[in-house]
C-alpha cells in the first residue's frame, strides 16, 4: 500500500478469476489503530487467463522444444534405414572392373 498524506491506495494483484474476495480496512497512526471497517466482498469477473506471462512463455518454449525433439527423432530414424536399391540400369563399379580383368 502507498500511504502518502491522508490517503492510502492499495492494489491486490494476481487474483483468481470468478473467485470472491473480502476485505476489511484498519487505520493506524500515533494514537493507535481504528476499529475495522465493515467487510466488503467483491467477486472477480470470470474468464481471462490465470497464467502470468512467464508461465505462458514457459509453456510455449516447452511445446517448441518437444516439437524439435520429435523432428530430430524422425530425422535420425529415417537416417537409420538403408538406402534404396540402385536403379536396374546401374552397375556397380566393382562389377565393371571385374569384367575388364576377366580373361573371357
Amino acid at each position: 500500500c502507498d500511504a502518502s498524506g491522508t490517503r492510502c491506495h492499495c492494489a491486490v494483484e494476481a487474483l483468481d478469476a470468478a473467485a470472491t474476495y473480502s476485505f476489511r480496512v484498519l487505520a493506524g497512526g500515533a494514537g493507535g489503530w481504528s476499529e475495522p471497517s465493515e467487510m466488503v466482498s467483491q467477486t472477480m469477473p470470470p474468464g481471462g487467463s490465470s497464467l502470468n506471462a512467464g508461465a505462458i512463455a514457459a509453456t510455449v518454449m516447452a511445446i517448441i522444444a518437444a516439437l524439435a525433439l520429435f523432428c530430430a527423432a524422425v530425422f535420425f530414424y529415417q537416417r537409420r534405414q538403408p538406402p534404396p536399391p540402385p536403379p536396374p540400369a546401374f552397375k556397380p563399379m566393382h562389377d565393371q572392373q571385374a569384367m575388364l580383368r576377366s580373361p573371357y
